[in-house]
């Protein structure tokens, strides 16, 4: 229980530095996200939480996200920004009957809406080729929001 306070800490960091952000996610997975910007365009993206459409299983996304264009329509109005993202992704079958564990690659392409630099609300979706237990094709996608600090 100690180790999970420490690893929960030490993700936190930059969050109350003003770096990261956490938010939530519906999709698939449904559960939490982490995106740390790494410069202006580039980020690392982090998702958790249990399949929505794989019911049983817990899924682990983690990517490398970047900005490819922006569009920032006025004070008034968010400002737009659309992404490309690839990842790692990986599955457990935790209340599952079937295989009980899958791994592979997805890529995505997302757009995002930023309110203020206080909040943006995000949705991305694009396909997943799962390699173990064989390979096969698959589409996922999620809508989220991240809170900034």
């Amino acid at each position: 229980m100690r180790r999970l306070f420490v690893i929960i800490l030490l993700l936190s960091l930059p969050v109350f530095m003003g770096q990261g952000r956490f938010g939530l996610v519906l999709g698939d997975p449904t559960g939490i996200d982490y995106y740390l910007p790494q410069g202006e365009k580039s980020a690392i993206d982090v998702q958790a939480g249990f399949s929505y459409y794989w019911i049983g299983y817990w899924r682990l996304s983690a990517g490398y996200a970047r900005d490819v264009t922006e569009f920032d329509l006025g004070s008034d109005l968010p400002k737009i920004t659309v992404y490309g993202k690839g990842a790692l992704a990986g599955e457990l079958g935790i209340f599952s009957g079937y295989e009980w564990m899958k791994a592979g690659v997805e890529a995505r392409i997302g757009c995002k809406f930023i309110y203020n630099n206080k909040y943006e609300i995000f949705m991305e979706s694009g396909p997943c080729i799962w390699f173990i237990p064989g390979p096969y094709p698959d589409w996922g996608g999620v809508l989220g929001i991240r809170l900034y600090k």
